[in-house]
């Protein structure tokens, strides 16, 4: 399990965290909170999703990007791809509140679970868009 609220990290920390993080293929719970990051973009959430998916017996993501400002749509579609295969997760929440795609976003995440067969309510726990 690993659950980490920052203060204030930039794009290249994180991205050195995502390393970290594929260290650890039997993780199950990730919860990071970046949301007061500075300058997180495209290359942090992509890195995120790529440890994401060396966890294979990851359970439960939990990401904040709340405020993320430089995060596009297509990297936030190829985060879903990274993290379709994981057979376990049953709960997922990603907030990209402030981000260029939040809006764009939700739509590809209802996508994500169809494509996964899940109902539309109950097994992911989704970003609110305020």
């Amino acid at each position: 399990k690993l659950r980490l609220d920052t203060a204030q990290v930039g794009d290249a920390a994180a991205q050195a965290l995502a390393a970290g993080v594929r260290q650890l293929p039997r993780l199950r719970v990730l919860d990071l909170d970046l949301s007061r990051g500075v300058g997180l973009t495209d290359r942090t959430l992509l890195a995120l999703g790529a440890a994401a998916a060396a966890a294979k017996q990851l359970r439960k993501l939990e990401l904040s990007l709340n405020g993320a400002k430089q995060v596009r749509q297509l990297a936030a579609e190829v985060f879903l791809q990274y993290i379709q295969p994981l057979k376990f997760l049953a709960e997922f929440t990603l907030d990209l509140r402030g981000t260029m795609v939040a809006e764009l976003f939700q739509s590809r995440l209802e996508m994500h679970r169809y494509l996964r067969g899940e109902e539309p309510e109950g097994v992911f726990d989704l970003f609110d868009m305020e």
